[in-house]
């Protein structure tokens, strides 16, 4: 009748087949597969900016004639920002290169 405070040993365990001792219920976020669903600011972060690119190719559509040399095409608008972005991209990156490789050349020129 009456329990023992310092009696610190595990409750019984429920019947094998009680859905609701597994902890598989409906409200469940594990998942069929055990794992949990968990929502990562870097998750949040690329859906925020996936949204932002999607209205911004929306909002940009129009035609812009757009001149190289003696070329000329007509481009959406969002075609030739994210192309120009692209391209900086690419120059930053190559001067990154460049500058690490005349670092390394320096650095083993020093030590000679």
């Amino acid at each position: 009748m009456f329990t023992d405070m310092n009696d610190h040993s595990a409750p019984p365990s429920p019947p094998a087949g009680d859905p609701a001792a597994s902890g598989a219920g409906a409200s469940d976020a594990a998942g069929a597969s055990g794992r949990r669903f968990r929502l990562r600011p870097r998750t949040v972060i690329a859906v925020v900016i996936v949204a932002a690119l999607v209205i911004f190719m929306v909002q940009n559509r129009s035609q812009v004639p757009v001149s190289f040399l003696v070329i000329e095409v007509h481009w959406p608008l969002w075609v030739v920002i994210v192309t120009a972005a692209a391209a900086g991209a690419v120059v930053r990156e190559v001067l990154r290169w460049v500058i690490r490789l005349a670092r390394r050349r320096r650095r083993h020129d020093r030590r000679l």
